[in-house]
């Protein structure tokens, strides 16, 4: 036995040594092709105020490119800032991901349910979904909750996602009175 020991040393040593090495090259891999898909989009333009109508209005969209994200990502939102003035009814406010460049209707393709507020001047609401291997993970989708902060005790929404296709990310907004208005501020998306 003792006779063998050299040869299972070197055997162990260079094992050893190629996990390391592949490793190495699949860490450096990952971060190579990170960099070549940071994705960053601030929307800065106020939408149009949202006024008299009780339907659901779209009030913005972003066009995704494909390959936009990795098939291991994040999509982040840190920040949609609302402007609601009108009567004291909150009213609910869709983020819809969706491949058709028409915005889907109701809660198809929805992604988070925010709810603005009664007379809130500006309000800010955050995101946070994973991307793996063709799915899409987050805070539930159809729960209105303006951060998914601290939500760690619900259980996550899964959908499809397919970082081949082009996708459009949609906000929406249902007025709860026609003496109410709302706007888009801002948005910002990214995947760091």
């Amino acid at each position: 036995m003792i006779g063998h020991a050299p040869y299972f040393k070197k055997y162990v040593d260079d094992d050893l040594e190629s996990a390391v090495k592949n490793l190495q090259e699949n860490i450096e891999k990952l971060a190579n092709s990170k960099q070549d898909k940071i994705f960053s989009l601030n929307f800065t333009t106020p939408s149009p105020l949202l006024t008299g109508t009780l339907t659901e209005t779209e009030l913005v969209k972003v066009e995704i490119d494909p390959y936009t994200f990795s098939p291991i990502d994040i999509l982040k939102i840190p920040s949609i800032m609302f402007t609601k003035l009108g009567i004291n009814n909150p009213l609910p406010v869709r983020l819809k991901l969706s491949t058709s460049p028409t915005m889907p209707s109701g809660s198809s393709d929805q992604i988070a349910q925010f709810t603005v507020s009664n007379n809130t001047a500006l309000q800010e609401v955050t995101r946070t979904f994973y991307i793996n291997n063709g799915t899409l993970r987050g805070f539930p989708f159809t729960t209105a909750s303006n951060t998914d902060i601290g939500g760690t005790t619900v259980p996550m929404s899964s959908r499809g996602f397919d970082v081949t296709q082009k996708y459009f990310l949609y906000l929406s907004g249902t007025l709860g009175s026609s003496s109410d208005s709302l706007r888009i501020e801002g948005l910002q998306t990214t995947n760091i």
